[in-house]
């Protein structure tokens, strides 16, 4: 009776106490599958010392289904699927090594990685191995004694092995979805495209790569790359042509540049490019990237930034720490929620971009640590804006409708020039929450203040207050109080 390419090649369930069943000869060229194989997860946990702990490879309920439907009962010497038994691999401590030929038969039977059908295999049939417990040499050993099975291996995690390359065995993983190789030694990569071409994950982060062009070329199937707080000094061309690519994070490394090709990735939802040396960015790189939901630029050394008008999915604009000079060009972004433009060189803010169609969602305004000496009334038209930071600047007061905003919870006009604040300050007495006043030039504070009822957080340090005023004594004493009752914090003289 012929039989199935899983009867004949994949594993089935032993009962406990029984010797493996030698393989079928690899003469039966196997059909296309036609239904999920075996998944197999190599879980490896962190060793202690003695005694050593035993990992286990735990084969999944999908073991016990790849029997042929068309087998008789009689001819099938397996358990039933509720008794499977696992295969136990012991676990490298500090005196074992995989050179121990007591090591047990991978379950999958010798000769079952060439049995395997050469074209791609689906998400569901692969196997996840994690070996981040193991260091060094043991990595190659641990995945070599698996050798059977690396054809099925579609997630391998070996981040934070202490690697100084990458193991060969490796290479043999033509099914491979997700790679973590993050926080180890490596200071070059071999090509991963030609190696892994269905790669959708990629993790080198945390390594000490100057140069991965070759690496990613031909990782075309990649929706994640990430590549932060490494040494790169170049932006690989061939990135722009991973028109799948979703989210890019190279955060903290040595870029100077970046190309304007950039823009064909129309895919792109998250992109991090912030410290490093980027002085300017080409105008059109942001042309096309109307899916982009994050932009992070912050801690770069950038004094303009261009046109955001294509980006209508933002949620999170992040500006800040840079050398900007003005506000890059806005439109319509109706789904901006955090917009950050702290610690540059601006002294204005332009007042169309308050449109309330033009930001219909921001919560968030942060533009501490500029140079304004003023600020637009249209903020206050902004319908959803919670918190706004204005600290750090050269103000001196604030527009009467700002202290309106309904939805207003958060103020920081702390280290400014104000001599007083304004008694309509009390409109927020039923929602502020935050309000910091510290480091200005206030001598005294509004009575209004002491009608303030959810107040959890307040802050008038560095200030030359006059607790001897009599209305000024009372609002300090009130707010201390009001603070301490609603478990917040208060910071007084």
């Amino acid at each position: 009776m012929a039989l199935g390419w899983r009867q004949q090649y994949m594993p089935k369930v032993i009962p406990a106490g029984s010797s493996l069943p030698k393989p079928q000869p690899n003469s039966y060229t196997p059909p296309a599958p036609t239904r999920p194989a075996t998944q197999v997860k190599l879980e490896h946990k962190p060793y202690v010392t003695a005694p050593p702990v035993a990992t286990t490879i735990a084969t999944s309920a999908a073991i016990a289904a790849v029997a042929d439907e068309s087998m008789p009962d009689s001819e099938d010497p397996y358990t039933p699927l509720d008794n499977f038994q696992s295969v136990h691999v012991p676990q490298p401590g500090p005196s074992s090594s995989f050179e121990d030929e007591s090591m047990p038969e991978s379950p999958l039977g010798r000769g079952a990685d060439e049995a395997m059908p050469d074209q791609p295999l689906e998400d569901d049939m692969l196997a996840e191995v994690t070996l981040n417990a193991f260091r060094g040499s043991d990595i190659d050993k641990a995945i070599h004694q698996q050798q059977p099975i690396t054809s099925i291996i579609g997630n391998l995690d070996i981040s934070d092995c202490g690697l100084d390359n990458l193991p060969d065995s490796m290479l043999k993983m033509p099914n491979l979805r997700t790679l973590k190789i993050n926080e180890n030694k490596l200071e070059t990569l071999p090509p991963l495209g030609k190696y892994h071409p269905r790669l959708t994950y990629l993790d080198c982060s945390s390594n000490p790569v100057n140069n991965f062009s070759s690496a990613v070329e031909g990782l075309h199937e990649l929706r994640t790359l990430l590549a932060y707080k490494m040494k790169l000094k170049l932006f690989p061309s061939d990135i722009c042509n991973f028109l799948r690519l979703e989210n890019l994070n190279m955060f903290d490394n040595g870029l100077t540049r970046v190309p304007e090709e950039i823009n064909q990735l129309v895919s792109l939802q998250e992109l991090n490019l912030a410290s490093n040396q980027i002085t300017s960015l080409p105008d059109r790189c942001f042309a096309n990237l109307s899916e982009l939901t994050r932009l992070a630029l912050f801690w770069n050394k950038l004094s303009h930034v261009p046109s955001m008008e294509d980006l209508i999915c933002l949620q999170k604009l992040e500006l800040h720490s840079n050398q900007l000079k003005e506000v890059p060009k806005m439109a319509m972004h109706p789904y901006l929620q955090e917009l950050y433009l702290g610690t540059n060189h601006l002294t204005s803010l332009p007042a169309e971009m308050f449109r309330p169609d033009y930001l219909p969602k921001l919560e968030q305004l942060m533009v501490g640590s500029n140079r304004l000496t003023s600020v637009p009334a249209e903020i206050a038209k902004l319908p959803s804006i919670s918190k706004l930071v204005l600290s750090s600047n050269q103000l001196s007061e604030l527009p009467e409708p700002i202290y309106y905003i309904p939805t207003l919870t958060f103020l920081d006009i702390s280290s400014n020039k104000f001599e007083i604040i304004p008694d309509v300050v009390g409109a927020g007495k039923d929602r502020m929450i935050t309000l910091f006043l510290a480091d200005n030039k206030l001598t005294t504070l509004p009575e209004s203040l002491a009608s303030f009822t959810v107040i959890k957080r307040f802050s008038i340090k560095k200030n030359k207050i006059n607790l001897q005023d009599p209305t000024t004594a009372k609002v300090y004493n009130t707010l201390e109080a009001l603070c301490t009752a609603n478990e917040g914090k208060f910071v007084g003289l």
